[in-house]
């Protein structure tokens, strides 16, 4: 389901995944180092869940950067393969556990910005019983699996790395092979790791759906909101500039009354509480916009893999173009991940010196990010998230 074909044993194509799973490494190494430079480093959900998938991520990284090089020595057409069996039983067991942990983080990751943006759970609520249980899912059941693996025999050389997989490689279509490890591999893949990748795939893009029609909602209320502010200013400036005109005077106060006591339209509230709405909303629409850059991030890692896979079920075979973007991107979510969590960073030195470059903002965000911490998107508290779910709405607006 996620291994690659022969076709993936090409030289170039392990030389480009090494690079790539290099990357990632340090992408999510930068990562890592960002949240523990800070003053309180996993003070927050988004901040331990993060810790958590690139730290995994690192280890998918390794294991599958290393390639072919744990393979048993003089498994068939198999290139720079200088390991044994159990070398092979270790890159599949941690490539198996921490490939499933990433995948559950990103959809736990997911939830977290729903959470945050779209519903009125409690911190103490996410913090105590929904946290806990993410994580317990995201380790047990990938560590599970890992383990029955091992027993069952299930890691062996697949394609392009160890996982699990048939012994010797394609037996389980030859009758007149017999399989000696693995058997069954092929079921165990999408019982281990196939529905549940299936089920991720699917139920990401729904989530995110959810807050962009949230986010959506939002900035349309807003609109009205300010619209209803211009108007009750208006208003009221007519009011007074008519007071001396008795009747008319009573007819429009008499109007916007009306209106505030039915509920139609706000009295305009201060410029304060105003702009703290719409700085809570801005806020809002960044953490909902940091949220879509790490799922389009995860799919393009990850999707080669499963397109390639899909294809490979209709015609036969995996075309070139996705093995080789399957090698590539595959090892590179760690490094997407990276360039994702200092984008704030990236464009608020941009503000501060915009006489100096975009790579020299890079490198300030990446060796000195304790001096433009903001708390915007990390540290929004539910609170202000919340406020900004709830701006002062105009409806029934007056014709």
């Amino acid at each position: 389901f996620l291994s690659l074909a022969m076709d993936g044993n090409h030289p170039i194509f392990i030389v480009l995944g090494t690079i790539a799973g290099l990357l990632s490494v340090l992408g999510s190494a930068g990562v890592i180092c960002h949240i523990f430079r800070r003053s309180h480093p996993l003070a927050t959900s988004y901040h331990r869940i993060l810790f958590f998938l690139s730290s995994l991520d690192i280890v998918v990284s390794i294991s599958s950067g290393l390639s072919t090089l744990p393979a048993p020595q003089g498994t068939p057409g198999v290139l720079l393969a200088l390991g044994n069996t159990m070398t092979c039983e270790i890159q599949g067991f941690l490539f198996t556990f921490s490939a499933s942990s990433v995948w559950f983080y990103q959809l736990f990751l997911s939830i977290h910005y729903y959470l945050v943006i779209c519903t009125k759970v409690e911190d103490r609520t996410v913090t105590r019983i929904i946290e806990p249980l993410m994580h317990l899912i995201a380790l047990e059941w990938p560590l599970s699996i890992s383990i029955a693996g091992l027993f069952l025999k299930l890691f062996n050389f697949s394609g392009r790395q160890c996982w699990i997989a048939p012994y010797p490689l394609g037996c389980d279509e030859n009758p007149e092979v017999e399989c000696t490890r693995g058997i069954d591999a092929y079921k165990y893949r999408w019982i281990f790791q196939g529905y549940n990748v299936t089920f991720i795939f699917l139920a990401i893009p729904v989530i995110y759906v959810l807050i962009i029609c949230k986010v959506w909602r939002q900035e349309r209320d807003m609109k009205k909101y300010n619209i209803a502010h211009r108007i009750n200013s208006a208003g009221i400036r007519r009011v007074n500039e008519e007071r001396g005109e008795s009747d008319n005077g009573r007819r429009i106060v008499t109007r916007l009354s009306s209106i505030a006591r039915h509920g139609s339209l706000s009295l305009p509230q201060s410029n304060d509480t105003r702009q703290f709405d719409q700085r809570m909303f801005q806020k809002t629409k960044a953490i909902a916009t940091q949220g879509v850059l790490y799922v389009t991030a995860f799919y393009a890692s990850y999707s080669w893999s499963f397109v390639g896979r899909i294809v490979e079920q209709i015609t036969g075979t995996m075309p070139m173009v996705i093995i080789a973007c399957a090698n590539i991107f595959f090892p590179l979510s760690g490094f997407f991940y990276y360039l994702i969590f200092i984008k704030n960073h990236v464009s608020r030195i941009r503000r501060m010196h915009p006489e100096r470059g975009f790579l020299w903002a890079i490198k300030e965000a990446t060796v000195n990010p304790e001096s433009y911490i903001d708390s915007r998107v990390s540290r929004v508290s539910r609170v202000s998230a919340r406020r900004a779910a709830r701006p002062v709405v105009a409806t029934n607006l007056p014709r």
